[in-house]
């Protein structure tokens, strides 16, 4: 519904119902003359114009060219199209203002924020804590908040549910529509979405497999709360390994000494070696649900504290801890 804004239209205000490029020349003259506002999605008679059909994620964004983009991200978005079969070779090779075309990346000339969430190498540099937020954007740019306990995990998301979607259904059957609907066109192409709407369903049977309780979403402070609570499984680990100092460890931990600058993770692996010296990398990350490249580091940070060293040849081979 149009609103009419607060002011007339004057030497000092200017109303537009779109951008044109020229309206720069507006901006100049006021800014080298007495100064002025330019109001744009506006009237003659100072109602606000209502775009139907426009999402957050359809709007250009005039400051970015193909050039600028990350052609890393563009060349892996073509493998995984072609992987999943959402796209066929020829589809996918097409050039990159063309792909982008076909993807309803671009608005006339300009490049989107579809374009810009998914390709670009620095999103956050346009969209405060573009890395983590969920959703829908809009004008919100309050980061998403998460508080880590020892054992559960809170997160607030802003933005409200649609008025079609009852927060104590979402782990029913219920109606999905997509907030930014090109940005989840490009997940969809590419394979990281299998179909829309089972997301609470996957979450539901991760939470049956490892037997956790649900989350318990909560529509609250202007957006969605989401508490999730540790599993059993998690917290006997936690106990075991002291993470997060949930409880004492089952098993007395390595003596170590006063004020040595390692973390949790390492502290973990100690334990681990520990229990068995001949852990490899991979069996390392798969035991602490880390990256390969985690493991690889902080065992590195160890061996440079002379807290461990490697013994024997690469494959046969094994951890020593050197007590101290």
């Amino acid at each position: 519904m149009a609103t009419k804004v607060s002011i007339k239209e004057c030497q000092y205000a200017e109303f537009k119902q779109s951008w044109q490029d020229e309206y720069l020349k507006w901006i100049c003259a006021f800014a080298n003359t007495e100064g002025g506002s330019l109001f744009v999605g506006v009237d003659d008679k100072g109602y606000t114009l209502f775009m139907q059909g426009r999402t957050w994620d359809s709007v250009p964004v005039p400051g970015i060219s193909t050039k600028e983009l990350d052609h890393g991200a563009l060349k892996l978005f073509r493998e995984k199209a072609v992987e999943s079969q959402r796209l066929d070779k020829k589809a996918a090779g097409v050039s990159v203002q063309n792909l982008l075309q076909n993807l309803r990346c671009t608005e006339g000339s300009h490049l989107t924020r579809a374009a810009m969430m998914c390709f670009h190498p620095d999103p956050e540099s346009w969209v405060t804590g573009a890395y983590i937020k969920i959703g829908f954007y809009y004008t919100e740019t309050t980061p998403i908040q998460i508080k880590i306990y020892s054992d559960r995990i809170w997160m607030w998301n802003p933005g409200n549910m649609p008025e079609e979607v009852k927060v104590k259904d979402l782990f029913k059957k219920h109606v999905s529509k997509p907030r930014n609907p090109n940005i989840a066109n490009v997940f969809f192409k590419s394979g990281y979405v299998e179909s829309w709407g089972r997301g609470y369903y996957n979450i539901e049977l991760a939470c049956e497999e490892t037997d956790s309780k649900l989350p318990k979403p909560k529509a609250e402070f202007g957006g969605l709360t989401v508490e999730c609570r540790a599993s059993d499984q998690y917290k006997e680990l936690a106990s075991k390994w002291n993470i997060g100092g949930a409880n004492p460890p089952i098993n007395p931990p390595i003596n170590l000494p006063i004020n040595l600058p390692i973390n949790s993770t390492q502290k973990a692996l100690l334990n681990l070696l520990q229990e068995n010296n001949s852990y490899t990398y991979d069996k390392l990350a798969d035991k602490m649900q880390k990256t390969r490249e985690t493991i690889r580091e902080n065992l590195k940070k160890l061996q440079e504290l002379g807290l461990i060293r490697r013994v024997g040849a690469r494959k046969n081979g094994h951890w020593e801890i050197i007590e101290k």
